[in-house]
């Protein structure tokens, strides 16, 4: 699968899981003037949540079989393990809602 992406969008969050290898991907895209979009998630339910939000402006990833290391390039980048996240569309904002709750 491909995703492509205008010189407009910016991918604001990711959310994995992971263990050995990354099992689930998950993009959040926003552009300005526009409801936030959601990419996946994609894989399985494997590993532990994880969660990476900021002005990401590139990635880069190693694979065998599966993804094995991922890369993530940005600015003001801010991360951790996640406890519970849940992604929902507002239907009457059409706000993405995002919640994290991060492991203490």
């Amino acid at each position: 699968m491909t995703i492509s992406l205008s010189d407009e969008d910016q991918i604001s969050t990711l959310l994995l899981r992971t263990g050995s290898h990354v099992d689930q991907l998950t993009m959040i895209v926003s552009r300005t003037g526009r409801p936030h979009h959601v990419y996946g998630p994609f894989g399985g339910n494997g590993g532990s949540p994880l969660y990476i939000i900021g002005n990401i402006v590139a990635l880069s990833g190693r694979s065998g079989n599966y993804v094995d290391a991922l890369g993530v390039y940005g600015d003001h980048l801010s991360w951790g393990a996640a406890t519970t996240s849940r992604m929902a569309e507002e239907k009457h904002g059409e706000a993405l809602k995002l919640e994290t709750v991060r492991a203490a």
